[in-house]
């Protein structure tokens, strides 16, 4: 099964905006995602095909989302993210590729 693209870092960068016009104090962003990319800048997995998640590095993705200004600016609120995209050590790698069919239906 091929992947398609999600482009995660490109779909939430818009909310920054709305964060940065929000008069509000108190600002929180919540997003639910499962925060694995596909996209033309960077992949999560070790091949195309959903079988393995590959070992994240947080800088170089943090690098690749900024040279690729895919980085919004949440000006200081609080950003919580909910996902299963990624589990603990020690979770059956099966349970990642379950999730997401279930998802898919």
């Amino acid at each position: 099964m091929k992947l398609r693209n999600s482009d995660v870092l490109a779909s939430i960068k818009p909310i920054s905006s709305l964060v940065q016009n929000s008069k509000e104090r108190n600002k929180i962003v919540l997003i639910v995602l499962d925060m694995l990319d596909n996209s033309s800048v960077s992949i999560f997995y070790t091949d195309r095909d959903l079988s393995v998640v590959r070992k994240i590095e947080l800088a170089k993705e943090m690098k690749l989302g900024d040279e690729n200004q895919l980085l919004g600016d949440f000006f200081g609120a609080r950003f919580y993210i909910i996902g299963a995209g990624i589990l603990a050590d020690g979770a059956k790698q099966k349970k990642v590729i379950e999730i997401r069919k279930r998802c898919r239906h």
